[in-house]
């Protein structure tokens, strides 16, 4: 993500705020993988009172994927360069950090005696098509996909922006499926990555919306000299996704009696809603340091994805109890966010180094 934008007067977020926005988002994911999601636990972790919260918050909280996802977009429209040599310094400094902490885990898993080795699998999760190990990159394809997409969307969009953005709605939503379905069915890795499409509306929107200045449009019609006011209109902004996300959870696709594609369909519309209200929301504060500790996690969001996978792999028999000691769920995220933020904070060092050597030795 270039993120060298605050002078940038077209960008209505900046870099503070993006940090602050991926805070926000990776904390719902934590909340989202630790409490929504009983079938997880490991014996002698359990939170029976909580299954009405789990039952509730289980699709709401699933929109930090569309945010991160609305971001990539919506950044990708300020980069210098839409091309393919500029995605593929960012997938491959993404995946440097995804690889790090893969090979750490793998290695854990392989003293532990819980990897199930097959070279055919192991390949396949280097690169985020197969996750046992790093359970939660499954991103990592979806994010390759998306940076290899956009120097071709942004083409078509800077054509007409409305019409590009219809004909990908279609094909992700209704093509991509049956293309699926009927040409791949026997392909694992195209059906992943026909799969991903289905999140590539909300990525096309974040470029759309950087494109057109759509904030600053949202802006100028509902903001209001009050201030009470605004806070209140930007609150509605973040809880109206939760609340579309509960009541209208998924748009089914049925490919066959035993296939389906479930898609979140109104993601790339709760996304750019939920940034808009948050943002609002920030510019309000007057005293910024109490946004630091959300602004640190969203500076180490990436690695803190990768990192808490550990204690829901094929280790967790070993390594939940570490992150679930508070017991209070409370206690129990800000536990898990500490220890991840320490965790990103050094292993980031050598991924750092590693990609900063990358990127002198290949002329992007």
């Amino acid at each position: 993500m270039n993120t060298n934008l605050d002078n940038i007067q077209d960008n209505f977020i900046h870099r503070k705020s993006t940090n602050t926005i991926k805070g926000v988002a990776l904390i719902f994911m934590f909340i989202h993988h630790l409490f929504t999601f009983p079938e997880w636990y490991v014996d002698g972790i359990s939170y029976p009172y909580l299954l009405g919260f789990a039952n509730v918050f289980q699709s709401p909280l699933r929109i930090c994927v569309p945010i991160f996802a609305f971001l990539t977009g919506y950044f990708y429209f300020f980069t210098k360069k839409k091309n393919y040599s500029y995605s593929l310094k960012k997938c491959t400094d993404v995946w440097v950090n995804y690889f790090f902490t893969f090979i750490i885990f793998l290695i854990t898993a392989i003293l532990l005696k819980t990897y199930d080795f097959s070279f055919i699998k192991l390949i396949f999760e280097c690169f985020g098509l197969y996750t046992p190990t790093m359970i939660f990159g499954w991103y990592i394809a979806f994010y390759f996909f998306a940076m290899l997409i956009l120097p071709l969307y942004s083409k078509a969009s800077e054509k007409n922006a409305l019409i590009t953005f219809f004909l990908m709605l279609v094909f992700s939503v209704i093509l991509s499926p049956i293309f699926d379905k009927i040409v791949f069915e026997k392909v694992n890795i195209i059906s992943t990555l026909m799969e991903d499409m289905c999140w590539f509306p909300c990525v096309a929107i974040g470029y759309v919306f950087a494109q057109h200045k759509l904030f600053f449009s949202i802006s100028k019609t509902v903001k209001t000299k009050y201030t009470a006011l605004n806070v209140l209109i930007s609150c509605g902004f973040m809880i109206v996704p939760f609340l579309a996300r509960y009541f209208t959870p998924q748009y089914i696709l049925d490919r066959d009696l035993f296939t389906k594609v479930a898609f979140s369909f109104y993601d790339f519309v709760y996304a750019p809603l939920f940034i808009y209200g948050l943002i609002s929301i920030t510019k309000l504060i007057k005293n910024k340091k109490i946004l630091f500790p959300i602004s640190m996690i969203g500076k180490y969001s990436l690695s803190m994805w990768f990192i808490h996978c550990i204690f829901f792999n094929t280790c967790k028999e070993y390594t939940q109890w570490f992150l679930y000691l508070p017991k209070n769920p409370i206690l129990v995220v800000l536990w898990g966010l500490f220890i991840c933020l320490v965790a990103s904070y050094i292993i980031m060092i050598p991924i750092n180094y590693l990609n900063k050597i990358k990127n002198k030795l290949i002329k992007w």
